[in-house]
């Protein structure tokens, strides 16, 4: 009543209470419907959650939701009176960054223990590497996602690139260490 005033009288006490015995519920999975975004028939395009549910990490849905009308806009306004062929390249141009969308938002909430290590160790590697080697690794994901120059496609294209260079990295130097200590111990 004190914070929002202005709904107190369209929500009745009775539903308010019943909304607070309710237990907490769980987010949504992650999910993409790639590789369609559309209906064949008819013209009809899915955007936002509809085609890559999230978790409300760093407004990735919504800010997602707005770049699929953005690109949709786009879409139509080329094909002009040709809806069909509008959503047609809608999701020839979509599709890829709705599911690595889904797939990087995947990468950051995996339960338990190996998890939180899959979750902590990329930002670790990424940070490392970014400050030893800024010209050749990126920064982490979390920062990448913010850039707007970037699509959802091409961060996880430069992860890739930089988490197999990473780990390449770290084998030859355990490899080199396995020999030095296989050497001293000669």
């Amino acid at each position: 009543d004190t914070q929002f005033p202005m709904f107190t009288s369209l929500i009745k006490d009775e539903d308010l209470d019943a909304f607070a015995r309710k237990p907490p519920s769980n987010l949504p999975r992650f999910r993409s419907v790639s590789p369609r975004l559309h209906r064949r028939e008819g013209g009809a395009c899915l955007v936002g959650d509809c085609i890559h549910t999230v978790k409300p990490y760093f407004g990735l849905g919504v800010n997602s939701a707005f770049e699929d009308v953005t690109m949709l806009m786009d879409c139509l306004t080329e094909c002009g009176e040709d809806a069909a062929k509008a959503c047609q390249l809608y999701t020839e141009r979509r599709a890829k960054d709705a599911f690595d969308l889904v797939r990087i938002s995947r990468s950051f909430d995996r339960p338990g223990f190996w998890g939180t290590v899959q979750f902590v160790g990329p930002i670790i590697l990424d940070s490392i590497f970014h400050k030893a080697f800024p010209a050749v690794f990126s920064p982490g994901t979390i920062r990448m996602l913010q850039n707007p120059d970037l699509t959802f496609n091409q961060v996880a294209r430069i992860k890739r690139r930089d988490r197999a260079l990473q780990l390449l990295i770290i084998g030859l130097a355990l490899t080199a260490l396995g020999w030095g200590f296989v050497a001293a111990l000669s």
